[in-house]
């Protein structure tokens, strides 16, 4: 069975179930694709394209599943093994998708970004990270290039078979998700995006330092910005 991309139906959302075969129907010709189905459409090639660069055989991404979840409003995509289908799902979340351009010019994205944070009074914890969001997204580029390394980390999840035993302790766990970050920063080339990623994050959604399945984020700044150091230093020993 190939590789697949759904997009969750959300009633309130007027946006209809899109599979695989609704993207392929766009790149023939047979029918326009949307906004959403594009930014789907990039954002999976992102991901075989990085998994093909870490060199995972299509025998795994073959059954790799993208998913866009409408209903969460959560920044970070998830990773994870399905046992009974036997299939990889990234769950991409609704955020995931948006620039900063699709609210001004209120397009697809933009309307549909309206209806969710609009139509309804907002959490405590949603408006937080509604105020993330808008800060994350004030600088296109250094967005783009933050998705890029956690699109990265996901897939490294993947790679290093974090995805078959996902229930570790918390100390193992938290090892796994600080490897998964290296391998990002490595693979992505983008470890200074995700540093003003987490330090975003860190300032509008504070997590606790202990007890939790990810390091803090002050550490993951803290661990990446030695990365950046290091790659720095070591360019700098080559050109020499």
């Amino acid at each position: 069975m190939a590789s697949s991309i759904k997009l969750s139906r959300i009633e309130d959302l007027d946006i209809s179930f899109k599979s695989l075969s609704i993207i392929e129907e766009g790149r023939s010709g047979k029918c326009n694709l949307s906004i959403i189905d594009q930014r789907m459409e990039s954002i999976y090639q992102q991901a075989l394209a990085a998994a093909k660069n870490m060199g995972i055989p299509s025998i795994v991404t073959d059954k790799l599943d993208l998913n866009v979840n409408f209903k969460s409003l959560q920044i970070s995509p998830m990773v994870g093994y399905n046992p009974k289908k036997q299939r990889i799902e990234l769950e991409i979340p609704f955020l995931f998708l948006f620039k900063k351009s699709d609210i001004i010019e209120k397009n697809e994205l933009g309307r549909a970004f309206e209806k969710v944070f609009c139509s309804r009074v907002l959490t405590a914890e949603e408006f937080k990270t509604s105020e993330a969001l808008f800060e994350f997204l004030s600088d296109d580029e250094a967005a783009e290039n933050a998705k890029s390394f956690i699109l990265h980390h996901e897939i490294a999840h993947i790679y290093y078979g974090d995805i078959l035993a996902p229930n570790v302790s918390e100390d193992n766990s938290r090892k796994r998700e600080k490897r998964a970050d290296i391998t990002a920063a490595r693979f992505s080339g983008q470890a200074a995006a995700a540093v003003r990623c987490f330090t975003i994050v860190g300032e509008h959604i504070p997590l606790p330092n202990d007890g939790t399945t990810h390091p803090p984020m002050p550490e993951r700044v803290a661990y990446l910005q030695t990365y950046l150091e290091n790659e720095e230093k070591a360019s700098d020993n080559s050109s020499s």
